[in-house]
């Protein structure tokens, strides 16, 4: 447990580090301690450009499921929808408009499980 706790401990002040210094290059400045937020995590003044990290829970499979986490798996879905979306179909879509040579890169459309669960019974 002791061990653990170090290693989370460690993980917890290098990603903090990380996240200071990417956001300290994109411009922001570092917040002093008054103003970093109530993760204790520093960050950027408000200037619009910083860097946020969402991590929730993965995909997972259980033997059952509860509600919790169908709605896990539902923001997960949802999440890489917009990931597909914006950081591989439109992309995909520019490097053709602009002529660059490129290989379209295949990825499983989650859309319409997506839809699915947004749409009204």
């Amino acid at each position: 447990e002791a061990r653990n706790s170090l290693s989370r401990g460690i993980y917890v002040r290098i990603f903090r580090w990380l996240v200071a210094k990417i956001n300290n290059s994109l411009g922001g400045g570092a917040q002093s301690a008054a103003e970093a937020d109530s993760t204790g995590l520093p960050g950027t003044l408000a200037t619009g450009r910083e860097v946020n990290i969402l991590d929730i829970f993965g995909f997972e499979f259980f033997d059952r499921n509860g509600f919790e986490q169908l709605c896990i798996n539902f923001a997960n879905e949802k999440l890489q929808c917009q990931f597909n979306d914006f950081m591989v179909r439109l992309e995909q879509e520019e490097y053709h408009q602009e002529g660059v040579e490129w290989v379209d890169v295949e990825i499983s459309d989650n859309t319409e499980c997506v839809r699915l669960l947004e749409a009204r019974p």
